[in-house]
Parts: C-alpha cells; structure tokens; sequence
C-alpha cells in the first residue's frame, strides 16, 4: 500500500470515529424518520414558504430537530454565532466555486460548548479526507477534491446547512435571524437516526436541481509534492 493510500485509510478511519463518537443524540431505531431540504425539482419559494409554515407551528416546548440554511455560504464562527447556542447535532460543508459541482461532507458535531471551535476541526477533517481522495484519483475529480480539501482546511465560509436540536421558540428565534434563509422543523416525535437532510444551498434561487459542472477549476497544490494541478482533463 502507497504512503497516500495509508494516509487516506487513516483519514477515513478517523472520520467514521467522528461520526460515530460524535452524536450527542444516540440514534433511535424505533422513532419515525423524516427527510429535511428541499426535494429535486421543488421550486425554492415553495420549499421556503413550506420551512416557515413548520417553524410556525411547532409547538412552543416541543424538542424538534430541525435543518437550518443560511442565506450564503459561512464560515465556522460565523456559523456558531447564527445558531446562538441552540444545540448543533449536524454541520453541512460544500465549497462554492463558480460552475463547478464540488461535494458535499455532513458530519456529526458534538457541541459539547465550544461550537465554533468543533466546526473549524471538522471542516479540516472534511478537508483532510478530501485532500486524500485527490491523492489517489486523477483528473478533473482529483482537481475538485483538491481544491476543496484545501479550502476546508483553510477554514473557508463552506457551512451551508446545520442540523439543530431545539423547542419551537428556540427554532423561531433562530428562524428570525439576519442571515438565516429557512429553517425547516421536523414533525415531532422524529428520530435522530432516521433524520434524512439535503441542504438548500444559497446558490439555488429558482427549481432545485444539480448546478453547472462546466467551469473551470482554479488551481491548486498539492502538499505531498509541491506540484500544481488544474481541473483539465475527465
């Protein structure tokens, strides 16, 4: 096994232990599910009219898990102070780069006090791993798992969803925000376990589909080599 595959296997590794030690709700196998975002093909006024009519009308000290989307893509702090200590179960990471479909990471967060500081380890995480799959790929996908490792670990503004956890006057305060464009509530009595989430990403203003996959990706370098590499190529 090369040295960037034994890299990228103990980066995985450490990631599934993320997601499995960080769930602060242990997931419930009996409790109904739900599916939070938008669906394929949803224009987004009526997914965001829909959010605000669920926001509405939770009930006042319901627990409700909801899904949080920002009005534009934030970074770690940033994205601490809009929940304003509501407890965070989930965080939603995408680099935005123009005409350029780059991935999404949804991982666990422990919010266990210091939010902003657990959101800045797990875009670095996000963005090791990233950077490991560019390490064993090639072409125009190694260029964007490139690019978007090195941004994560850059602590870009990369938050673009966040799974909260909290009664309906919590959630509406949050809801109510400057900077938040929808927050969707679950129905109550949904578990954590079930809990299905797809972000509304701020670049989605009109029907919700896949972006334009056709822009060029910016360069970048790749840390084990010092080499460039750009998004040319398949």
């Amino acid at each position: 096994m090369t040295a960037g595959r034994t890299w990228l296997v103990a980066v995985v590794a450490l990631l599934a232990l993320v997601l499995v030690v960080g769930a602060g709700t242990p997931p419930s196998t009996s409790a109904p599910g739900a599916a939070l975002g938008p669906e394929t093909g949803e224009q987004v006024s009526a997914y965001t009219a829909g959010a605000a009519q669920s926001v509405a009308g939770a009930g006042a000290a319901d627990e409700l898990w909801a899904l949080l989307s920002p009005d534009a893509e934030l970074d770690p702090a940033a994205a601490a102070a809009l929940v304003g200590g509501v407890r965070t179960a989930r965080v939603l990471l995408r680099v935005p780069v123009d005409r350029v479909q780059t991935p999404l990471d949804a991982l666990e967060v422990a919010d266990q006090g210091d939010l902003a500081a657990e959101l800045t380890e797990l875009a670095r995480l996000a963005g090791g791993r990233q950077v490991g799959l560019a390490q064993v790929g090639a072409g125009r996908a190694a260029a964007i798992a490139q690019l978007a490792g090195t941004r994560l670990e850059s602590g870009c503004a990369c938050v673009v969803g966040l799974v909260l956890h909290g009664t309906g006057e919590q959630l509406r305060a949050v809801a109510a925000r400057a900077g938040v464009r929808a927050v969707q509530v679950a129905p109550p009595g949904t578990g954590y376990g079930g809990l299905s989430v797809v972000p509304l990403l701020p670049g989605q203003t009109t029907t919700i589909g896949p972006g334009p996959d056709d822009g060029a990706v910016p360069d970048t370098v790749f840390p084990s080599s010092g080499l460039s590499g750009s998004g040319g190529g398949g």
